[in-house]
């Protein structure tokens, strides 16, 4: 990842914190439930999904609670996000 975008990401993450009153303690786990992290799963670079959706079952997400179950034309705020340079793999879950 480009170094300069890391730092914006990690600002506008830093501000939304602020914002909403979220802390770092507020993202943590209680102690009893962590869990041993699990290695991260690669993800492809097609913006289609790999099976058919299942309606209903959110695919991609953003911040702003916006989704989309991978179903039917793209919806705006995800076309927003790929035209500003966005990459729809970014908002997988």
């Amino acid at each position: 990842m480009d170094e300069l975008v890391r730092e914006r990401i990690i600002l506008y993450i830093k501000r939304r914190m602020k914002e909403y009153g979220v802390t770092a303690e507020h993202l943590m786990p209680p102690p009893d439930e962590q869990q041993a992290e699990t290695p991260a799963i690669p993800k492809t670079a097609s913006a289609q999904p790999t099976s058919a959706p299942t309606p209903g079952h959110i695919q991609y997400a953003d911040a702003a609670g916006n989704s989309w179950d991978g179903a039917g034309p793209m919806p705006e705020w995800l076309q927003r996000a790929v035209h500003a340079g966005q990459s729809v793999d970014f908002f997988k879950r």
